[in-house]
C-alpha cells in the first residue's frame, strides 16, 4: 500500500467535501428562501460538476494504493455510476432545482474545462 497514493486520495476526499457540501448546506447562492441559483465561483465556474473529478481522482489514487483487480473492477463501476448520476443531475434534477440553471449551462462547461476560454473571460472582465 502506498502512503503517497493514500494521501493523494485523502486530498481528493477533502476537495470533494469542500466543493460539494457548502453549496448544499447554504441552499445555493440565495440562502434566504428565494429561488435557488447556481454558484459560479471557484470550481463551479470552471465546470458544472467538479465533484466528479475529485471522486474520479480519489478512486484512481486508491487503485494505485491497493493494486488489486477487485478494487479496480469496483472502482470502474462506481465511476460509471457517478457519471450517470451527474448526467441525471445535469439534465433532470438541477434544471428544476435552480432557477438559473439554463443560463449556467450555457456559460460553464459540463465536465471538461475550457481553460483558454476561462482565461479570456477573466481578462475581459478586468
Amino acid at each position: 500500500m502506498s502512503i503517497g497514493s493514500l494521501s493523494a486520495a485523502a486530498v481528493n476526499v477533502c476537495l470533494l467535501f469542500f466543493s460539494q457540501f457548502p453549496a448544499l448546506l447554504s441552499g445555493g447562492e440565495n440562502g434566504e428562501g428565494g429561488p435557488r441559483t447556481c454558484s459560479r465561483r471557484g470550481a463551479y465556474g470552471v465546470v458544472r460538476h467538479p465533484g466528479f473529478w475529485w471522486f474520479f481522482f480519489m478512486i484512481g489514487f486508491l487503485n494505485i494504493a491497493f493494486r488489486q483487480t477487485e478494487v479496480l473492477e469496483i472502482s470502474c463501476v462506481l465511476v460509471l455510476i457517478n457519471l450517470l448520476f451527474v448526467i441525471l443531475e445535469d439534465t433532470v434534477i438541477f434544471p428544476k432545482l435552480f432557477s438559473d440553471y439554463t443560463d449556467y449551462r450555457k456559460g460553464v462547461p459540463f465536465l471538461i474545462p475550457r481553460l483558454v476560454w476561462r482565461l479570456k473571460a477573466d481578462a475581459a472582465s478586468e
